[in-house]
């Protein structure tokens, strides 16, 4: 009877599973030909690749034409390499995403199997973290670092758990890697090197240390002698001048008594694997593994909480919790397993928890993550006003658009608003933008709104609306462009308005906080 059971409960399992991959593939096809940013960044994460296949440097003073990103370069070295084999654009960008995504998933499959779950169980949870790929932003697809640096950090994790020296050296080398792609990953060191060092003693902890900072260290010093010291400018120095919203780093109650934070966040995408982990975690020390995961757990919601409180931290920054988390179901049910009395009834207990938690989850994606027909043919029309409009083309909300046009890249507004912080090291750097509005320096710019500021309202005038219909970014901040501007002429006497100060409520996202950075 009780194993007639759990074969019906793990059946249960991988039939939601099998639901939940099938829709969010499905999700992920629709969105994969969408030839628009879905994401404000998606653009200008291209340009970074468009710069790896030309050869151009990534890290330099900001200029009229380019500010970089506050990011390391191996998603843009990779959408470089590939361009010599497909077209570089949102088809390449994402299917990268998306390839990573499925990797990722599938090494969390290994490590459940790894600690001992069944297969209907790992594939279970492999399918929980694809559930919460609304509650990340829908980011696992986009053109961003994030799925890249997570497969990477995944795999690191999954091979760090096994107990060779050979294990050692190839997560420390993947950790290494993935500190190019994302340089916070580099925290889940900390837990591997603690754990090899308690369980497998000092030359394994050392053999893992090597393989990881050695590699880290010599790119970092490489890049810094590459771009004269502005890689870590980027990296460290400009982020450590922005602010921190507090409010979304630890658990604090909004104005309507609802909990919220970095934690609350991650407890409401898996509140059934969540809340069996934090009753069961006493049992996890009975796990060979307990240790292990639950290090990387701690690190991961430290390294969350940071980056979700940081000026802009989006939702996307979970994502590596929610990657690490259904394996505490796994954790849980073999802590608890080696109690004689419990023993024949926990399989059953968590695979029918598994099954709720996909259950729970099991709510189609909303229709404002899903461009549509109407989205696309307005995108096309902005194209082709932009391809008629005379360059250069400053377009800092979209800057792919003007390149899908024909025209010169321009810089982001995000990257922008990263360097332009008072008393950072490239405050002053940034006024490159006001000089080149000043002198006229782009023929046409293409704006969202009129909060700008470097003497756009001084030095530009409203030329009216793009004939295109506005459409919407579906994810992150919503960005919709309308407004286009070119220099004023010298009898030009219109008074200036007020130019917004950059970093204002402009930056301001969909959900009330700002637009997703990290």
């Amino acid at each position: 009877m009780n194993r007639s059971l759990r074969l019906f409960l793990e059946a249960v399992v991988v039939a939601l599973a099998t639901w939940q991959v099938v829709d969010i593939a499905i999700a992920m096809s629709v969105r994969f030909g969408a030839n628009f940013d879905l994401e404000w960044m998606e653009g200008a994460t291209l340009v970074t690749g468009l710069r790896a296949s030309q050869g151009l440097p990534f890290y330099t003073a900001p200029s009229a034409d380019y500010v970089p990103f506050i990011y390391p370069p191996l998603y843009a070295w990779v959408l470089g390499a590939l361009s010599h084999l497909f077209p570089i654009g949102y088809g390449l960008g994402r299917g990268v995403s998306i390839v990573c995504t499925a990797v990722a998933t599938a090494l969390l499959v290994v490590g459940a199997r790894n600690e001992g779950a069944r297969w209907p169980i790992a594939v279970g949870v492999g399918a929980l973290f694809l559930g919460c790929y609304e509650e990340g932003g829908t980011f696992y697809d986009l053109v961003r670092i994030d799925s890249l640096a997570l497969m990477l950090t995944g795999a690191a994790l999954v091979v760090g758990r096994r107990e060779t020296r050979a294990a050692a050296v190839a997560s420390g080398l993947l950790l290494a890697v993935a500190f190019t792609a994302k340089h916070n990953m580099a925290l889940f060191g900390l837990p591997i090197a603690i754990w090899r060092w308690r369980t497998l003693g000092v030359r394994d902890a050392t053999a893992f240390v090597a393989a990881s900072a050695g590699p880290a260290l010599a790119f970092t010093v490489g890049m810094q002698v590459y771009t004269g010291g502005l890689f870590l400018t980027y990296l460290l120095e400009v982020p450590a001048y922005h602010g921190m919203v507090l409010e979304r780093a630890l658990p604090n109650l909004d104005k309507a008594g609802r909990i919220q934070g970095a934690q609350a966040e991650i407890w409401r995408a898996l509140p059934f694997v969540a809340t069996a982990a934090v009753a069961t975690v006493w049992a996890w020390a009975r796990t060979r593994g307990g240790a292990y995961w639950g290090g990387a757990m701690v690190a991961g919601l430290v390294m969350t909480a940071l980056m979700r409180g940081h000026t802009g931290g989006y939702v996307n920054v979970l994502i590596p919790m929610f990657w690490l988390l259904p394996l505490a179901a796994v954790l849980s049910e073999r802590g608890l397993a080696r109690d004689d009395g419990w023993r024949a009834w926990v399989p059953h207990a968590f695979a029918a928890l598994v099954a709720a938690q996909l259950w729970e989850g099991r709510v189609p994606l909303k229709k404002k993550y899903l461009p549509t027909d109407a989205d696309a043919r307005n995108a096309a029309a902005l194209v082709e006003e932009l391809r008629a409009l005379p360059g250069p083309v400053l377009m800092p909300h979209g800057p792919w658009y003007p390149v899908m046009a024909g025209h010169e890249p321009s810089f982001s507004l995000i990257s922008l608003w990263d360097v332009d912080k008072e008393k950072g090291p490239l405050r002053k750097a940034s006024g490159v933008v006001d000089r080149a509005m000043a002198d006229g320096h782009w023929a046409t710019i293409v704006t969202a709104d009129e909060k700008l500021g470097h003497g756009l309202n001084e030095h530009y005038t409203r030329a009216g609306a793009l004939a295109a219909k506005p459409f919407r970014t579906r994810t992150g901040w919503d960005v919709r462009f309308g407004m286009v501007w070119h220099p004023k002429l010298a009898g030009d006497v219109d008074a200036p308005a007020p130019a917004a100060e950059v970093g204002g409520e402009g930056e301001e996202d969909a959900e009330g906080g700002a637009p997703d950075m990290p």
